[in-house]
C-alpha cells in the first residue's frame, strides 16, 4: 500500500494569531503545553468584524509558512474557529484540487497532499486563510476576565461532571494562586490532563467513541468562545 502525504488543519490552527497573555501583561504560557483550550464557538460563520486579517498577523503567518512573495488576496468573509470554519477552509483547499476528509471528532481536517509540493501547499493554505480569516475577536489575548471564566468552568462545571462519571480528579487551586501562576508565566492548571487517560480506558472498553466525544457530549472541557470573547468587546 502506498503511503500518502497528508496534512492537517485543526481548531488550534484557526487560532494561530491568538496570544494567551497573562493578566496584567506578564508571562506568556506556551500554547503547545497542557494549557486548556480556550473555548469552542457554537455557530457557523462569524460576523460583526471588518472582513480580513490585519497586515501584521498576515505577515507573521506568511513568515511561518515560508512565503516571501505575498500574493494579493481579497478576503471573502470571516469564519469562527469551529467545525464549520474548518470545513470552509477545507472546501477552499478542495477548490484548489486537494482531497480532504473530516476527522470524526469534527476538530480537524485531513488534507491529502499527494501531487502537491510543500511550497505549493503552504501558499494555498495562506491564500485560503486570508480569504477566510478568523474573526478578530476570537484572536484576542486572554486577560484576567477570560482566565477567571476558564477557572470557573473547571471548578464549577467540568470537575463536578467528571467526578459524577466516576473519574478521579484533584480540585483546582484557589483562583488567587491560579491567576498568580499565570502572571508568573506558568502553565495554567487543567484537570483535563488528569482525566484524559481515565476516559481513554472507557473508550477502549466501548463506553464512548472517543475522549473528544466524551468532552463534546457529556462533560464540556471548554468555554464557548462567544462567552469568552463577546461580540463588540474586542
Amino acid at each position: 500500500m502506498d503511503a500518502r502525504w497528508t496534512g492537517t488543519i485543526a481548531l488550534g490552527v484557526l487560532l494561530l494569531a491568538a496570544c494567551t497573555s497573562a493578566p496584567g501583561g506578564a508571562g506568556n504560557p506556551d500554547p503547545t503545553t497542557d494549557a486548556p483550550v480556550v473555548g469552542e464557538a457554537p455557530g457557523g460563520a462569524a460576523s460583526g468584524d471588518p472582513v480580513g486579517m490585519d497586515p501584521e498577523s498576515a505577515a507573521e503567518r506568511a513568515e511561518h509558512l515560508g512565503i516571501e512573495d505575498l500574493p494579493d488576496v481579497e478576503p471573502i468573509r470571516n469564519i469562527a474557529p469551529d467545525g464549520s470554519g474548518l470545513r470552509v477552509l477545507a472546501e477552499c483547499m478542495a477548490d484548489k484540487g486537494y482531497d480532504y476528509t473530516m476527522d470524526p471528532s469534527g476538530e480537524a481536517v485531513n488534507i491529502d497532499l499527494q501531487g502537491f509540493s510543500e511550497e505549493q501547499h503552504n501558499l494555498d493554505t495562506y491564500i485560503c486563510e486570508m480569504q477566510y480569516p478568523v474573526e478578530t475577536r476570537f484572536r484576542g489575548e486572554n486577560g484576567e476576565r477570560e482566565w477567571r471564566l476558564i477557572y470557573d468552568h473547571f471548578a464549577e462545571e467540568y470537575i463536578p461532571c467528571v467526578r459524577e462519571q466516576g473519574y478521579v480528579v484533584q480540585p483546582v487551586p484557589t483562583v488567587e494562586s491560579y491567576l498568580e501562576g499565570i502572571r508568573a508565566g506558568r502553565v495554567p492548571h487543567t484537570p483535563v490532563t488528569e482525566v484524559w487517560d481515565q476516559v481513554q480506558v472507557d473508550v477502549d472498553a466501548g463506553r464512548y467513541g472517543s475522549v473528544d466525544e466524551f468532552h463534546r457530549t457529556l462533560c464540556r472541557d471548554t468555554v464557548d468562545l462567544d462567552v469568552l470573547f463577546p461580540a463588540g468587546e474586542r
